[in-house]
């Protein structure tokens, strides 16, 4: 198997690909940019609908404390001199301010696995991508062999844990179109 090539397109308009002729389909990115949930269930249908039957559909999230995170570490006052911001950013998920980061939709980890059921996905797996490491993973990344990869398979493990989904910046979504 190998990657034939690359579009740039609109995840909400996969109109120029046929229906049903892709194994997997990767959304690493529009979920998180698509700032209304209209918006993020068309590109969910989108690629649904170039997806074939039983294929598998990999989506990218930003959970919403992690601009909380980030901010703890780069500018920690931030969080008392935007208190309206704050409150917009845990109530809303939205993120609209001019910023580094463009315009982003920060989705809570409850959320996940209901929007992609409700198009249809069978969950195979949510995974913290950072897991419990993360910002802590300078010694850890120095390992090698038998060492780094029981900090792997620790961080594998525990990235599915639910109760640690908002310790990590990232949810990877695994999901299964029906057959």
């Amino acid at each position: 198997m190998s990657l034939i090539d690359t579009l740039h397109a609109n995840a909400m308009d996969l109109s120029m690909l046929g229906s049903a002729s892709y194994d997997a389909i990767l959304l690493m990115g529009p979920l998180y940019h698509l700032l209304s949930h209209k918006e993020r269930v068309k590109a969910i249908q989108e690629a649904m609908r170039v997806l074939k039957p039983r294929g598998k559909l990999f989506a990218a999230f930003i959970t919403r404390f992690a601009p909380f995170r980030y901010q703890a570490i780069g500018e920690p006052a931030w969080l008392v001199e935007n208190p309206e911001y704050t409150r917009q950013l845990l109530e809303t998920g939205i993120h609209d301010q001019p910023t580094q980061f463009a315009k982003a939709y920060y989705a809570h980890p409850d959320e996940v696995v209901p929007l992609m059921e409700s198009c249809d996905l069978k969950t195979l797996r949510l995974i913290g991508c950072e897991g419990v490491v993360a910002e802590h993973e300078d010694k850890v990344n120095e390992l090698t062999g038998k060492a780094w990869e029981a900090w792997v398979d620790l961080n594998y493990r525990l990235g599915q844990d639910p109760t640690l989904y908002g310790a990590s910046d990232h949810l990877l979504y695994i999901g299964e179109k029906s057959g």
